[in-house]
């Protein structure tokens, strides 16, 4: 795609097939520097099984493992929310995404175990199209599409008890396509 062609990035794609495998999927990026932590918000969605698939991450040092990091909450199976958009649900286990303004804004919520994250992340360029690259990579051809955005990301993450400001550059991917 051209950048003024693509379809609308934060949106379900209006086309998809009827593979089981046709994926929907959401990233964004977050650290704080200072204190040696990053993290992660990702899910995706196979809207033709309905499900929804995903969660936050959170590490530093001491553990970079499911099982040792500061933070993993990972759900391999949700239903997917009556309703879901894209950028615009709540899952049962709390995961939260709206989109304030296409392309530009998005407003992440998590609360469940011990952690709440409350993030805005907010774009500083375009969309990028790496639709092209993938394909040639994988072989994959067909309905895809695959955008990688640059922003920043704020707000606050309480995770046991401790405070994280977040404040820092992030990128977040979008993606469409069959992927098994």
């Amino acid at each position: 795609y051209v950048m003024s062609e693509l379809p609308q990035v934060d949106r379900f794609c209006a086309e998809r097939t009827g593979d089981l495998y046709w994926n929907e999927s959401a990233w964004f990026s977050f650290s704080i520097p200072e204190r040696g932590v990053h993290g992660l918000f990702y899910y995706f969605f196979r809207p033709n099984m309905k499900l929804l698939v995903g969660g936050p991450a959170m590490w530093d040092e001491s553990g970079n493992q499911m099982w040792n990091c500061l933070y993993y909450d990972w759900h391999t199976f949700q239903a997917m929310p009556e309703g879901a958009e894209k950028f615009n649900f709540t899952a049962p286990g709390s995961l939260s995404v709206t989109m304030q303004e296409p392309t530009n804004r998005f407003q992440l919520n998590y609360d469940k175990n011990g952690f709440e994250l409350d993030l805005i992340w907010e774009a500083i360029a375009p969309p990028h199209d790496f639709t092209g690259m993938e394909e040639a990579a994988t072989g994959a051809a067909g309905k895809r599409l695959h955008i990688d955005q640059f922003g920043r990301v704020r707000g606050m993450i309480r995770c046991k008890g401790a405070d994280y400001p977040v404040d820092c550059y992030s990128l977040r991917d979008t993606s469409f396509g069959v992927r098994k």
